[in-house]
């Protein structure tokens, strides 16, 4: 647990993955399968201290653990283009995976 600010965060070290999929679900982009996932518009950057608005999803993996699924994250366009490990709020993090109609109802974040 890391505070940032006011807040208190889940610190994750994640990547972003090169040739990564495409959505299977009716999401527009990954950005709006974020959105529709949290029930939340994106307003910042998932990377730690980040202020950048101009924000994608992004496919990312956890570098910690085996857990070897593939999530969602908003990120700003420069910290998408990173090649190394980035911490992250984990609590920003979502399943890439089809999940119903991605309205929030039964996906869950991590």
């Amino acid at each position: 647990m890391k505070t940032v600010g006011k807040q208190s965060v889940v610190l994750t070290w994640v990547t972003v993955p090169v040739g990564t999929k495409a959505l299977s679900c009716k999401c527009r982009n990954d950005l709006e399968h974020w959105e529709r996932f949290t029930s939340r518009v994106a307003d910042s950057c998932a990377v730690i201290g980040c202020l950048e608005k101009d924000l994608v999803g992004a496919w990312v993996k956890k570098t910690e653990g085996a857990d070897q699924l593939s999530y969602v994250a908003p990120l700003c366009s420069e910290h998408c283009k990173e090649t190394g490990e980035l911490p992250v709020n984990g609590g920003m993090l979502v399943t890439a995976r089809k999940h119903g109609k991605c309205r929030g109802a039964g996906h869950k974040s991590v």
